[in-house]
């Protein structure tokens, strides 16, 4: 059964001569193409049939009118929603994901329904970009996306990991990963009835161990900021005691920061949450005196010269 944009349906067409493509087809019967029309909206489906290639007597020319009306007749029915039973074409908005929507386009239109920070929605470009590339070169990129199965994915992971040697298996992991969350998007539009790309296997990935600084280098950093650049080297401190991350520390507000509590807010952005969360905030000796304020102009880079910070201190 073919499921249509306009939410009909049609049983696989067929041509009667069953042999009609090889040298055996005889030319003195009729052939046809026939198949069933089921329109929700009507109580019993039609019975088509065409038979307009019987005009033709030689047997390449009636082959090759078969093939044509074939194609024809299926790109009304998937392309312009021909209804025979009413007789008409209403064709499928385009801006609208629907079962027989082309496998990569379906992907750019799930993409613009799913909300995330701006670094995960380039990566989910690059996912997109990458796997079209890929099903490209499989001849997948077009087939409706009610049809991709776990072969497509398979396949399709594979080439990429053919194709490109930086292809890494956490890579291969995170673009899993994000079809997954294209497909979630594509269900919820019933594009698709199942997440595909969960079926498939992670890759088993080799953690890398990453070098921490020991004691001694650490010190040998701090000395070398504190004497070439003190705002940085305060930075470093707030930083690396804080425990949060650069941009959630460059969009602190005074309001933000309790020295008291030896604690500030700050905006989280993961996957699919945006929120506050509290961290330490260590107070160093060299920050005594300062004021909420200070720091977070230190910490946005509004104030560059230290000397000016010394002659600035205010009472919290």
């Amino acid at each position: 059964m073919i499921a249509l944009p306009t939410g009909c349906k049609a049983s696989k067409l067929s041509v009667f001569l069953k042999n009609w493509q090889t040298t055996a087809a005889n030319t003195k019967i009729a052939w046809y193409i026939n198949y069933r029309f089921y329109d929700p909206s009507v109580p019993k489906p039609k019975q088509v049939l065409l038979k307009g290639m019987n005009i033709y007597s030689i047997r390449s020319e009636r082959k090759d009118a078969a093939a044509t009306l074939l194609k024809n007749e299926m790109d009304l029915l998937l392309n312009q929603g021909y209804n025979p039973i009413s007789n008409s074409c209403s064709a499928p908005d385009n801006s609208e994901n629907h079962p027989r929507t082309p496998f990569i386009k379906a992907l750019w239109l799930a993409f613009e329904k799913i909300k995330g920070v701006k670094g995960t929605l380039t990566d989910i470009k690059c996912v997109i970009r990458g796997t079209e590339k890929a099903a490209t070169s499989l001849k997948y990129h077009n087939i409706p996306i009610c049809d991709i199965s776990r072969k497509h994915i398979k396949l399709i992971l594979e080439q990429c990991l053919k194709s490109n040697p930086r292809f890494s298996a956490h890579r291969y992991n995170k673009y899993r990963y994000y079809l997954i969350r294209l497909f979630k998007e594509l269900i919820e539009l019933e594009a698709a009835t199942h997440n595909v790309p969960g079926d498939i296997s992670k890759m088993k990935v080799t953690q890398k161990i990453h070098q921490t600084l020991t004691g001694e280098e650490r010190k040998k950093v701090s000395d070398q900021l504190f004497k070439y650049n003190r705002q940085f080297w305060k930075f470093m401190h707030l930083f690396f005691h804080s425990g949060g991350r650069e941009t959630e520390l460059m969009l602190l507000q005074g309001k933000d920061v309790n020295i008291k509590l030896h604690k500030y807010k700050s905006i989280t952005k993961r996957v699919r949450t945006i929120g506050r969360t509290t961290g330490p905030l260590k107070i160093l000796p060299c920050l005594f005196g300062l004021s909420r304020w200070l720091i977070v102009e230190m910490l946005s880079g509004v104030i560059a010269d230290t000397d000016n910070i010394k002659k600035r201190i205010l009472i919290s």
